[in-house]
């Protein structure tokens, strides 16, 4: 009886008009930390699980790539949930796209990567008159010097390293 229940939530679930309606779209770390994911937020977790872990969860759909309508089910804890500029619809084509259609809001371009930087070292504060710029990175250049007993010498050297030709001298004479 309760198996038969079950079974018919699911399947009328699936069979029915009814459609999900995802919430928002976020970013969460998994598979592991620094590892950014996708996910749709299907509603709370469950009531058990956010006793367990001492802080409110929400379940969230990471969908797989090429088919969202498929993936993992996490509980997450709602301080570890990032909120995206993203509509549900695109969050789909990112994902059907596996990562190629990238919305224009979320394009990543230098000026735009200073910019949230920038916000982010000074806290989201608005500061007036003053715009925030990072630096782009200064190239340098790596050069090493390999020295062997074979090649050390104490003769002087100019400035590319190599020694200096000896002067124009007479040869001496053998008397």
């Amino acid at each position: 009886s309760n198996v038969y229940s079950s079974v018919k939530q699911v399947t009328d679930f699936f069979f029915s008009e009814r459609t999900v309606d995802y919430s928002r779209v976020v970013a969460i770390e998994y598979p592991r930390r620094g590892i950014w994911s996708l996910g749709f937020v299907t509603g709370d977790s469950m009531l058990e699980m956010t006793v367990t872990a001492g802080e409110p969860l929400v379940a969230i759909l990471v969908p797989t790539s090429p088919m969202p309508v498929t993936g993992y089910t996490m509980s997450v804890p709602k301080s570890e949930i990032v909120d995206l500029n993203l509509t549900v619809d695109q969050a789909f084509q990112f994902c059907l796209s596996c990562g190629v259609l990238v919305p224009p809001q979320q394009r990543v371009t230098d000026e735009l990567l200073r910019e949230e930087l920038g916000k982010r070292l000074l806290g989201d504060r608005k500061l007036a008159g003053f715009k925030v710029q990072i630096a782009p990175p200064i190239p340098t250049t790596q050069t090493s010097t390999i020295e062997s007993e074979h090649t050390k010498t104490d003769e002087p050297t100019d400035s590319n390293g190599s020694a200096p030709e000896p002067p124009n001298q007479p040869p001496e004479d053998s008397k």
